[in-house]
């Protein structure tokens, strides 16, 4: 009864992922099974005698290789000689040219391996991940301010070299120009922060890759001990066969091909082509890290945070701060590692340009006091929302100058000269103010659902194909969609919000639009992950509490703390290669999470002081303040590890966002009490001429719902219309 336990031991090992035991653990596996039988010695032999059953069936004599010796644990008798068979024999012959040098292949070989399709798809998922580096470093960091984002503000010099040739590639080169000219400066005043993302960037790729290296090699040396594994073992007698009187069939653990991949004539990269073909990476690395709830407990908060926050954050932050192509970031998270790609948008919102410049680049000219910055600052993101921005230019005191006079007194060539009067009114929708912005509110619509399915996906855990598609697609989605705020998509946004601005009343539009506010939707997210959080902790707080009575034989006793974590660690971080890689992620993002909230306080204190110290602020206050720095950094990590780093960033910047909230919501107020104008606003383009004059005029809807923020006129000379030189 024992020799066939020991046999469906081995057997199982060919069906299972674990590795095969090394030759220490499998000495002491024989030997507790001899000392069953009655005799280390006699168990022994009982035991191979059972692994090879027709050793004695021949009289034939064979030497065990090293590695059979190793596998079957002979404890010092590697020199041991058994009965062998045609069979045994064959197996011996396998085994040694197992282990003997590898056999040099030609050249075509080589070629078919590297050409083979998984190997093709290996390679293709690192450059898939060597593209997306170089798209957000070169596209998303360096150059920050896309074309959306190119309609500069001339000046001297530049307007005079502008103005003769306009074209698109001059204007490109003169954005591109700028923007290196702003990151570089913008790098040098917050080196310390660039420093500090891009270590942890650095820490995030290294300890991560470092274990799902681990984990290639795992997974490629269990397969060929496996392969190995089913070569040296006995063939299976089958239940129909055995009634039959067949005789014995090969081993049905592992196919034939596997069977036989793993042979003298194939090189490394033959065999990597027969592992890629036959393992499931990814599946195989999914299934160990949410295989019991001591691992989920990792795994989940990686999900939580890609899902929920980060994927909120990214959208919402990278079209405030204008960096193309946010959904690089979060494609990078997920064929990478999350924390990884969360350093590089930190990185990259550190290097953009401040709200202020972005006004005068993508607005062209606007100026306003400074208590109504922060309206004016919604000119850059919520164009559509929110502003509307008309333009009046008139072309004045035009004249003809002839610039060199021939011998005879005629002119040789003429210039026309212009003063281009530009006049930019910035008119504001008052109906857009007592309710929040519909528009908004279409976009949270939008987004809703698709965090309610990828949140939903985690608590169900995705063990299945299609909760791990949900999971990764639909943040994919989210961060995709700000690209097409442009075309059909826009224009029928645009039509839906007038449609619903003129349907719906003002009560039920103001109670959709509290919800549609980033503080509401970041509230939601870190109780959903809260919720999660709790029900992760306690589910593996009971598995773990039962491990530790078991292996500790008090069944009444409650383990500590200490003992909890001791045990989670051991049982869990370090308890697989792919495991170590997700808990690393889990780490690194806490304290990217963490580092960042303490940054951003950092900010808002360092304003506070300057308006103290404005006022006229004693030392007091300001010893105060970084006290305060210094508490609220300590809580904040102490809250990053206990409730994790989903609960405290969608917590903190909920915070922050409703402090935003507030403050544009009392600068509107402030300018409709000094900006209400009983003159209807006319959207009106005039454009006056030396030749004829021209005129273009369309009255708004509604001129009542409109006020004037701000005016801004601006004089350009121009020299058009040069005359030909005359002979």
């Amino acid at each position: 009864m024992a020799d066939q336990f020991n046999l469906d031991y081995l057997y199982s090992l060919t069906e299972s992922n674990d590795p095969v035991p090394d030759a220490a653990s499998t000495r002491s596996f024989g030997a507790r099974t001899a000392d069953k039988q009655g005799g280390t010695q006699q168990g022994r032999r009982a035991w191979q005698r059972r692994l090879r059953p027709d050793d004695q069936q021949h009289g034939h004599t064979s030497t065990k290789s090293n590695h059979s010796s190793a596998f079957f644990g002979a404890t010092g008798h590697h020199n041991k000689h058994v009965v062998g068979s045609p069979g045994a024999a064959y197996s011996a012959q396998l085994t040694a040219s197992l282990m003997s040098r590898p056999y040099t292949a030609p050249l075509s070989v080589l070629v078919t391996a590297w050409s083979s399709l998984y190997l093709a798809i290996l390679w293709l998922y690192f450059s898939l991940i060597f593209a997306l580096c170089f798209k957000i470093a070169w596209h998303s960091i360096l150059r920050k301010p896309s074309h959306l984002f190119r309609k500069l503000k001339l000046y001297g010099s530049e307007r005079s070299a502008l103005s003769e040739s306009s074209s698109s590639a001059a204007i490109d080169a003169l954005h591109d120009k700028r923007t290196s000219a702003q990151i570089r400066e913008i790098a040098f005043e917050r080196s310390g922060e660039v420093l500090l993302w891009l270590g942890l960037a650095v820490l995030s790729l290294g300890t991560t890759w470092y274990h799902m290296i681990r984990y290639l090699l795992w997974s490629y040396q269990t397969f060929l001990h496996k392969a190995k594994l089913a070569q040296l073992l006995p063939p299976v007698r089958h239940a129909a066969d055995a009634r039959a009187g067949a005789t014995l069939s090969p081993s049905s653990t592992l196919s034939t091909h596997i069977t036989h991949a793993v042979h003298l004539s194939q090189t490394t990269l033959e065999r990597m082509h027969v592992w890629l073909r036959e393992t499931s990476l990814f599946k195989e690395a999914w299934l160990l890290v949410v295989g019991n709830e001591l691992n989920w407990w990792w795994s989940a908060e990686v999900c939580i945070f890609t899902v929920g926050v980060w994927a909120l954050f990214l959208r919402q932050r990278g079209g405030r701060s204008s960096i193309p192509s946010v959904w690089a970031f979060m494609l990078l998270g997920q064929v990478v590692a999350i924390s990884f790609a969360q350093n590089l948008f930190h990185l990259a919102l550190v290097l953009a340009p401040p709200e202020s410049g972005r006004i005068s680049i993508s607005c062209s000219s606007v100026s306003a006091k400074e208590d109504d910055m922060e309206l004016v600052r919604a000119i850059s993101t919520n164009t559509d929302e929110v502003l509307r921005l008309y333009t009046e230019t008139t072309e004045v005191e035009c004249e003809q100058i002839d610039n060199t006079m021939s011998a005879t007194g005629r002119s040789s060539r003429s210039d026309t000269i212009g003063t281009t009067n530009t006049t930019r009114r910035i008119w504001k929708q008052t109906r857009a103010i007592t309710p929040p912005s519909i528009g908004r509110t279409l976009d949270v619509l939008v987004i809703a659902p698709v965090l309610v399915f990828a949140v939903r996906a985690v608590w169900f855990v995705p063990s299945t194909l299609p909760r791990i598609l949900i999971m990764h697609l639909f943040p994919l989605l989210l961060s995709l969609y700000p690209t097409f705020a442009g075309g059909l998509l826009a224009r029928l946004r645009s039509k839906l919000r007038i449609y619903i601005e003129h349907v719906m009343p003002t009560r039920h539009l103001l109670a959709l639009s509290m919800l549609a506010q980033p503080s509401a939707v970041y509230a939601l997210l870190a109780l959903a992950a809260a919720i999660m959080r709790i029900a992760n902790t306690y589910a593996a707080y009971g598995v773990l509490k039962i491990s530790l009575q078991h292996v500790t034989g008090l069944q009444s006793a409650r383990p500590g703390i200490r003992m909890l974590c001791g045990a989670l660690f051991q049982r869990t971080f370090f308890s697989h290669p792919a495991q170590s890689s997700i808990s690393f992620d889990n780490v690194c993002i806490g304290i990217s999470s963490a580092a960042w909230i303490m940054i951003d306080m950092s900010r808002n204190m360092d304003k506070s002081r300057s308006a103290r110290s404005a006022r006229g602020a004693g030392e007091e206050q300001r010893s105060s303040l970084l006290f305060n720095l210094a508490f609220e950094s300590a809580v904040v990590a102490l809250i990053t590890i206990i409730a994790g780093p989903s609960v405290t960033m969608a917590a903190y910047v909920a915070v922050d966002e409703h402090r935003r909230e507030q403050s544009m919501l009392a600068a509107e107020k402030r300018l409709i009490v000094a900006g209400a104008t009983p003159d209807a606003p006319s959207a009106r383009s005039t454009t006056v001429s030396c030749s004829r004059p021209r005129t273009a005029q369309s009255d708004l809807k509604e001129r009542a719902r409109y006020i004037l923020v701000n005016e801004v006129i601006e004089e350009t000379i121009v020299r058009s219309n040069p005359g030909r030189v005359r002979r």
